[in-house]
């Protein structure tokens, strides 16, 4: 059976670890504690390393929410640009006061760091929420829910930015997801597959299609990372 090669990266060993598992779980082998062990190390680590590997895209995923939260200002500012060259004037001069209170702000907002654009939106909102305001708000079809679609974008980035603090938290202690690829191919490669090609000779009548179809498995995996290389060079510098 051929060897895992160095350079699959991330991606390319958890998708291995769990199709080893598929065929370890659709093959089990009775009173044969050892190579339960084996398997059963491999799922802990594949799962561990899916897990680590979702973690970090939730990670990626509070530039999404920050996208939406801006989107949200946006819509504000340019409902009020339009509505200050509105023909009705009843219109018109509630969109100029709402719009003493954005210019102090600025459409800049958006290009703050994180924590000075939660805190100023925050603010902003608390402004254009203000009793005062009631009646210019409402004299702009539509802009209250413009004003309460901020208000969802604030809070639903609050929650994932909380989420993930939480969550860097509970796995402060977890290696990264490419030193855990890493461990695993350290495993399947040294422990696992030599195990699986001796039973494969061994006791050929139980081990010998667990054999055919992990070796199937490797190589198909080896191959696909051959042409990745191939078609990339590049890419080679960033795999394990």
């Amino acid at each position: 059976m051929e060897q895992i090669l160095s350079r699959t990266n991330t991606s390319e060993t958890a998708t291995l670890g769990s199709k080893i598992y598929s065929v370890t779980e659709s093959n089990p082998v009775a009173d044969n504690n050892y190579y339960k062990t084996l398997c059963n190390k491999n799922t802990k680590l594949t799962n561990t390393l899916v897990e680590e590997m979702d973690r970090q895209k939730l990670d990626s995923s509070l530039l999404i929410y920050d996208e939406e939260r801006d989107d949200a200002i946006s819509l504000i500012f340019n409902e009020v640009e339009v509505k200050m060259a509105w023909p009705d004037s009843v219109i018109r001069a509630s969109a100029e006061v709402i719009n003493e209170i954005l210019t102090r702000y600025g459409r800049s907002i958006i290009n703050l760091p994180y924590n000075d654009e939660s805190g100023k939106l925050s603010s902003l909102y608390e402004e254009l929420s203000t009793p005062d305001l009631v009646s210019h708000i409402d004299n702009i079809p539509g802009f209250s829910m413009l004003i309460d679609n901020l208000n969802r974008s604030i809070k639903n980035f609050k929650e994932r930015e909380e989420q993930l603090t939480k969550d860097k938290i509970t796995y402060k202690d977890r290696a990264p997801a490419s030193q855990i690829a890493k461990e695993l191919k350290h495993f399947l490669n040294n422990i696992f597959i030599p195990y699986i090609d001796v039973m494969g000779r061994s006791d050929s009548t139980t081990f010998s299609n667990i054999q055919n179809l992990l070796s199937q498995i490797i190589t198909d995996s080896n191959n696909s990372v051959r042409r990745r290389l191939k078609s990339n060079p590049d890419n080679s510098t960033s795999q394990l």
